[in-house]
């Protein structure tokens, strides 16, 4: 378990550098469409072991980019999602600042999506999870512009 000092840095690493996000899928079926929703919490630098840093906490996806507009020397990310991006950002929660509203809303979808134990959602929770993705993505425009 990591010391709340290491989580209160790893949480200012994800309000500066991060992002805490829902990422909308559309699952085909035979029967219908349904649009899927996604927690997903990411991070990214030049610096590899503090990257590598966030896998001792929630074991993740770790990924070399190389050469790119974001660094000609390459850089480093890290990603989790569903359950692991859930649990992480518990750990975290505490010591965010900046990004506790999108926090807040990823949290809300992973209760809605507990609530729902088979393969068919209801309109409204569909609904809500729909309302989440949207208002995070309107924060993360909201965001860029200011």
């Amino acid at each position: 378990m990591k010391t709340k000092e290491e989580l209160a840095y790893i949480a200012g690493f994800i309000d500066g550098e991060g992002y805490i996000g829902i990422k909308k899928y559309i699952r085909n079926s035979t029967k219908t469409w349904c649009p899927m929703y996604s927690e997903k919490i990411s991070v990214a630098g030049t610096c590899e072991p503090v990257i590598k840093s966030f896998d001792t906490i929630i074991k993740g996806y770790i990924n070399f980019h190389k050469h790119s507009k974001l660094s000609k020397r390459g850089y480093w990310s890290w990603e989790v999602t569903e359950n692991k991006a859930r649990l992480f950002l518990q750990m975290i929660y505490p010591y965010l600042k900046v990004k506790k509203l999108e926090a807040d809303i990823l949290l809300l979808l992973g209760k809605n999506k507990k609530k729902t134990k088979s393969n068919t959602i209801k309109e409204e929770d569909r609904m809500l999870r729909e309302k989440l993705y949207l208002q995070i993505k309107e924060l993360h425009t909201f965001k860029e512009v200011a």
